[in-house]
């Protein structure tokens, strides 16, 4: 799996699931709402195969783990064990 600080680059969802964990459907209602980074058309076409920015997908992460301080407050533990 890439690093944070590496040149950005398009995934394909294997790699996707592998990061996030979300199931083909979970990613499109996301994507849908606009909660979720979009997809790149990486050739014309309805059947044509999409990628994601690796850079976009970081940075929602690191916005989730952002939320989740607001959540909790700083260095609060969301595991529920301290």
């Amino acid at each position: 799996m890439s690093k944070p600080n590496e040149p950005d680059h398009i995934i394909r969802y294997p790699e996707l699931k592998q990061i996030v964990g979300f199931s083909r459907m979970q990613i499109w209602r996301l994507e849908q709402s606009g909660h979720f980074p979009k997809r790149i058309r990486l050739a014309p076409g309805r059947n044509a195969r999409v990628g994601w920015s690796l850079s976009e997908i970081y940075e929602f992460i690191e916005e989730k783990k952002a939320e989740r301080q607001d959540e909790y407050g700083q260095g609060h533990s969301s595991r529920g064990d301290d």
